[in-house]
Parts: C-alpha cells; structure tokens; sequence
C-alpha cells in the first residue's frame, strides 16, 4: 500500500513542477515579448531545458514583433482565399 502512496505523491509533484515550469516560461516569454502559448507547452514537456532556452534568447524588437505579426495575418489571408 506504501508503493501506491508514494507513486501517487511522486506523480503529483511532476504534474505540479510541470506546470510550474510551464506557466513561469510563458512570464518569461510574455517578457521578452516572444509568443507565450509554444513555451507553456515547451516548458511543461522539456521543464529546466525550456527555461534555459527562453531565458537565453534575446528579446524581440517591437518591429520584429509588428513584422511577424503582419505575417501571420498575411498567411491567414492567403489561407482564406484559397478556400
């Protein structure tokens, strides 16, 4: 009955430390003005190699922010008239 006990505990501080890891990669990315939604996933599958890899990459010029942001809507248009 122990072994259950302590797989369960075990279990939940994973799932408890992933979301942990994946919810402080969005603040860093949300910070660095990068898109938060890929490093809430990356850092709740990759946990402390996520954080790293957010954490080293620079952050994103306003410009480069508007410019990818005017691509995305590029590609959605383009999408739309190909229906």
């Amino acid at each position: 009955m122990d072994s259950h006990l302590t797989a369960w505990f075990i279990g939940m501080v994973s799932l408890v430390g992933a979301a942990v890891f994946g919810a402080f990669c969005g603040y860093v990315a949300q910070e660095k003005r990068r898109p938060s939604g890929p490093w809430i996933f990356f850092g709740v599958l990759f946990n402390f190699i996520a954080l790293i890899a957010i954490a080293g990459l620079p952050e994103l010029s306003v410009e480069e922010q508007e410019r990818r942001k005017r691509q995305r809507e590029e590609e959605k248009s383009i999408e739309i008239t190909r229906d």
